[in-house]
């Protein structure tokens, strides 16, 4: 989410979208594609509906529509699957011994 204000409107859909580092196709090659759908059924448990979206080798689409009585702002429902996707990316690339993609991802980020 390029807007760094907090979104509190309620009963509201928004359209988001995220990247991977240098738009490196990261899902597709950790074939990471469930840990997207494990976050759909989390967002299930507190109200929230996805009503579209489209996962590419590097990118992802939604529009998610946020109840009144969710527990979590916009904000914080992305900013927790995006953790919780990018972490289950780097399990799946170790997972897969794929060395040359974990390196450059640790070398990105640690300087």
């Amino acid at each position: 989410m390029a807007i760094k204000r907090i979104q509190e409107e309620e009963n509201a859909s928004y359209f988001i979208t995220f990247t991977c580092v240098k738009w490196i196709s990261l899902i597709s090659e950790a074939e990471n594609y469930e840990a997207f759908y494990k976050w759909f059924k989390y967002l299930k448990t507190i109200d929230v509906k996805v009503l579209a979206y489209v996962i590419m080798p590097n990118h992802f689409h939604a529009i998610f529509h946020i109840p009144t009585n969710c527990p979590k702002t916009i904000n914080q429902i992305v900013s927790n699957g995006k953790r919780f996707i990018a972490y289950d990316i780097v399990k799946q690339l170790g997972l897969k011994n794929n060395e040359k993609l974990l390196n450059f991802l640790f070398e990105k980020w640690l300087y």
